[in-house]
């Protein structure tokens, strides 16, 4: 049961950051021009910065598994 956990874990963030961009684009707060600088930051420079805090914190016995 704990590796459902851990999916879950880890899907429930990107799902609430996806739920929130639709959200932002439906009632207009984030517009279509916009949008492709937003998934450029997203996309080059956030995503490669949390995987390597990620892979930094882990343990050695975390990275063998």
């Amino acid at each position: 049961m704990s590796v459902l956990f851990t999916i879950i874990d880890a899907l429930l963030p990107i799902a609430l950051v996806i739920l929130l961009g639709i959200v932002a684009g439906h009632t207009g707060m984030i517009k279509s021009e916009q949008s492709s600088v937003l998934a450029d930051l997203a996309l080059d420079f956030c995503l490669p910065s949390l995987l390597l805090v990620a892979t930094a914190t882990m343990s050695t016995a975390e990275l063998s598994k």
